[in-house]
């Protein structure tokens, strides 16, 4: 209905306007428009919004009508409304700096797990028990404790690498990756290309990093020094073997099993018994080494 009221209005300032422009004035009486015109204007609506009044391409003056904008739509002149700051980029960076402080966790969870492993299997038992007797505190019993269920405590400390890198690889090429992108982009590298090469960099990164720090390091300082490594670092891992005792129970029961199906007795600590080649084989390179007499070696 308004509509069709607004087209009749409008069509009443259009010929009003076209008899002022023929010269007839603007008293000139004005003569309804046919019956048949009428009808046909106001009983067939008008399909076109807005409706085509006088002045667009239908004909007539211009009718003035109200554009609603919103933020970063294209107005009628081209311009473009700025689009208000969202939260987007603050919490990309707050959620990649929590990744990557994940990932310095999971790779300290690492280096944990290699130190126990190389140091339990660097000890003696010996030395474990003498240690054990001489100082006694809660670190030296745990130390014991796990030395004594050996195959146990290194399955537990394969479960923990594992599950430690997996977490890591997974976490770490999103995080990396999202530093990695920007600097990319600064130096040039074309958008088609960014986002492949900022994944492979972190993987990289991530990798190197965590073979480093998560391995080789504990790895070499675990058999420079095993049993101050042993102190450190076992506690925590005996923690961990107890946590998942079922689980390690099950996977070393498989594994135990496949090593019998190949005629092979497992066994659950190092044996600390020293054959008459293997006594005779310490004395020889304690002589070399000065260690020993060079006569008492020989004797």
């Amino acid at each position: 209905k308004w509509a069709i009221k607004s087209r009749w209005m409008a069509d009443g300032a259009g010929r009003g306007d076209a008899r002022d422009s023929t010269g007839t004035g603007a008293d000139a009486p004005r003569s309804p428009a046919p019956a048949a015109e009428r009808y046909r204007e106001t009983a067939i609506p008008d399909l076109h919004w807005p409706p085509r009044t006088p002045g667009h391409p239908g004909g007539g003056a211009p009718r003035a009508h109200r554009t609603h904008r919103r933020p970063g739509l294209q107005t009628t002149t081209g311009s473009t409304d700025p689009v208000p700051p969202t939260r987007t980029a603050p919490m990309t960076v707050l959620l990649a700096a929590l990744g990557l402080l994940a990932v310095v966790a999971l790779t300290l969870g690492t280096a944990i797990a290699v130190a126990s492993e190389f140091s339990l299997t660097a000890l003696e038992r010996s030395r474990v028990d003498r240690h054990a007797a001489t100082v006694g505190d809660r670190r030296a019993r745990a130390v014991a404790r796990a030395h004594r269920n050996l195959s146990f405590q290194l399955s537990g400390c394969q479960l923990a690498i594992t599950i430690t890198t997996l977490v890591t690889g997974y976490i770490a090429e999103p995080a990396v990756a999202s530093f990695i992108r920007p600097g990319l982009a600064a130096v040039g590298v074309p958008d088609r290309f960014t986002g492949g090469l900022a994944t492979t960099l972190a993987l990289l990164l991530a990798t190197t990093l965590s073979m480093v720090f998560g391995e080789l390091v504990p790895k070499n300082v675990a058999i420079a020094d095993p049993l101050r490594t042993a102190r450190a670092v076992v506690w925590m891992q005996a923690g961990f073997a107890r946590s998942l005792s079922k689980v390690i129970a099950a996977l070393n029961a498989a594994a135990n099993g496949i090593v019998r199906s190949l005629g092979v007795e497992p066994i659950q600590e190092l044996r600390s018994a020293r054959s008459p080649d293997e006594l005779g084989s310490l004395v020889r390179a304690s002589g070399r080494r000065g260690t020993l007499d060079a006569g008492t070696a020989s004797l």
